[in-house]
């Protein structure tokens, strides 16, 4: 089963950090699979919330929908995807002296739930995943701190 878990430190408090990466519309800015994204009803992020979300990975394009299956503000937030992609995401949001720890897990079902050719690829999938998720946590780091100094 792919899984990768990565964390970076953020200068930034933990509310901002929290609010920027559990609102869906901020992703285009930061996660680099993904085109788009829109919630199924307007307001607040909460568990059951449903997001309808477009993403471009390994060439393909993928739609799916993203439930939010746990959120506690400004500590954890995690979704599961449905779709033709079988995976999990959580967001650990930990204060470190003025700044954030944020740590960002993702987890797919063996073969990417048979997208992919089975589990032969999963070492592929993960080394994948790993590269995008270290890439993608540079890219909000520096989005969120390019905010303070402006």
């Amino acid at each position: 089963m792919p899984r990768v878990e990565e964390e970076i430190v953020i200068d930034r408090p933990p509310e901002e950090v929290f609010a920027f990466v559990t609102t869906p519309e901020s992703d285009k800015e930061w996660v680099s699979t993904a085109v788009e994204r829109q919630r199924e009803k307007v307001g607040p992020i909460e568990v059951g919330s449903r997001i309808r979300a477009v993403d471009k990975f390994l060439g393909r394009r993928i739609e799916s929908v993203l439930e939010v299956t746990e959120h506690q503000p400004n500590a954890r937030s995690a979704i599961r995807l449905e779709g033709p992609i079988a995976a999990r995401g959580r967001y650990l949001v930990e204060p470190l002296d003025g700044r954030t720890r944020f740590r960002w897990i993702l987890e797919a079902d063996p073969g990417l739930g048979g997208l992919y050719l089975g589990r032969l690829t999963d070492p592929l999938v993960t080394l994948l995943f790993r590269r995008r998720v270290r890439g993608d946590l540079r890219r909000l780091k520096e989005v969120l701190e390019r905010r303070q100094r402006a």
